[in-house]
Formats: structure tokens, C-alpha cells, sequence
């Protein structure tokens, strides 16, 4: 690992993981939350299609906890953007280290005391800082928050380093395998000849050029560029 990569890697370790066990089950972003959609091939929201690539995690409720979201990094600065047709609310939170957080569906009337006035100058926040709660707004099944990580650009990220720690797969940064998708199709109950066709377009749809439980590489609609998209809860455990 080349010695910038490396201290960058120890210092967020460092920072957010003092027992360096990769698993960030410590980190204070969703709490009670439950995960409702994973990331990768899904099937769990047939009103919506019966399959498709999510390359995101979606969670909602737990019980009477999981509405209110956290920081669970410093955040260097906050985009926020708004399409009620598609994610509704959308804020982007930069972290130093490579990569941001996406989360969707926010509600809008639960930011923080002062969070109107510091996402509008694209201020930061702290980790552990509250942020809001997680809504409906835009296509939405349900309050819930849709929650991507994804690379600032192209290049490397810290998250690359951590997978390769976790895991040691071969198929890490490969499509999934032809077995892997007939099984998911089969489980799913979709005719196998129409799973693929669902597959195949789906794939095109969204401008897949890698994807399997761990990442995605594709053509990001809101730059129009390749970034990589990481499983949250690979990564983190969150």
C-alpha cells in the first residue's frame, strides 16, 4: 500500500475505530435503525420492479428508533439538493478521506437548529452532530433513508483499502457471476428467461459497468462521470 494511502487509512482507523476491527459497529449514525433494502441485485419492492441494482442501503424504523440520522463521520462540507419525483431531499456529505454520503428522503422539517443556514454556505458537521430525521418525500414506499457512499471522483478511496482488510475475495472489484444472478432470479420467482431480460435492462438502464455485494461502478447521474458506489454495511457494518 503506498505510504499516502496508508497513513490515510491509519488515521481514519485512528479517528473512528480505536480497536482497528474494521467494523464500525460503534459508529453513531442510524441508531434502532433496521435494514429494509440491501445493495446489489434486489427483488423486494416488486410494485416498483421486480428486479433491479440497487447500489445503495435502504433502513427504516426499528421498534420506536432509526428516524434520526447522525453524523457518523466529520463532514468537511454538505451539498443539498431537492427532485421530488426521484430521492426527494438529498444531501451530500464530503468526508476528507476519498468519499461522501448520500441519504435520500430526508423530511425537511427536522434539521437541527441552525443546519438551514450552514448546509445553504455548505458548512460541515461533526461527528455525532445531528442532522435529521429520515421521511417519504419523493418515491417512497415508506419513512425510510436511502443512504449511498460513493467515491468524490474516479480515484482512490480509503473504502478500497478497508474492503480488501475485510474481505478476501477474488470477485471483489467483478460483476457477479452468471450463478449468482440465476440464483437470485430462482429465489425471486421470476421466470428465468424474463429475470435475465429484467437483468440485461436494468444494467443498461443505469450505466452498470461493475457491480456484486460490494460495490458499483457506474455513470453517476448528477455528474454525468464513473464513480463507485460502496455497500455501506460491507464497508462499515452500518
Amino acid at each position: 500500500m503506498p505510504e499516502e494511502r496508508s497513513e490515510l487509512l491509519h488515521d481514519f482507523l485512528n479517528k473512528y475505530d480505536p480497536s482497528h476491527s474494521l467494523s464500525f459497529n460503534s459508529v453513531k449514525f442510524r441508531p434502532g435503525a433496521k435494514r429494509t433494502t440491501g445493495f446489489g441485485i434486489d427483488t423486494t419492492t416488486p410494485q416498483y420492479t421486480p428486479l433491479r441494482l440497487h447500489l445503495a442501503i435502504d433502513s427504516a424504523r426499528s421498534n420506536t428508533s432509526g428516524y434520526k440520522i447522525f453524523a457518523p463521520f466529520d463532514i468537511s462540507k454538505t451539498e443539498y439538493h431537492f427532485d421530488y419525483s426521484s430521492f426527494g431531499t438529498l444531501l451530500f456529505l464530503y468526508t476528507d478521506y476519498g468519499f461522501h454520503i448520500r441519504i435520500a428522503h430526508i423530511n425537511r422539517d427536522t434539521f437541527g437548529v441552525g443546519s438551514w443556514s450552514r448546509i445553504e454556505k455548505g458548512g460541515g458537521y461533526e461527528a455525532g452532530e445531528f442532522i435529521a430525521e429520515c421521511g417519504e418525500v419523493g418515491l417512497s414506499f415508506g419513512r425510510h433513508a436511502h443512504v449511498e457512499i460513493v467515491s468524490n471522483d474516479n480515484g482512490f478511496t480509503i473504502l478500497d483499502d478497508i474492503l480488501k482488510e475485510k474481505f478476501e475475495d477474488p470477485n471483489l472489484y467483478k460483476n457477479y457471476t452468471n450463478e449468482q444472478i440465476n440464483t437470485q432470479i430462482v429465489n425471486a420467482g421470476i421466470d428465468k428467461k424474463f429475470g435475465w431480460d429484467l437483468y440485461e435492462k436494468e444494467y443498461r438502464r443505469r450505466r452498470i459497468k461493475i457491480i456484486n455485494d460490494y460495490i458499483g461502478f457506474r455513470i453517476d447521474y448528477h455528474t454525468n462521470e464513473d464513480r463507485m458506489f460502496y455497500n455501506s454495511m460491507a464497508v462499515f457494518g452500518i
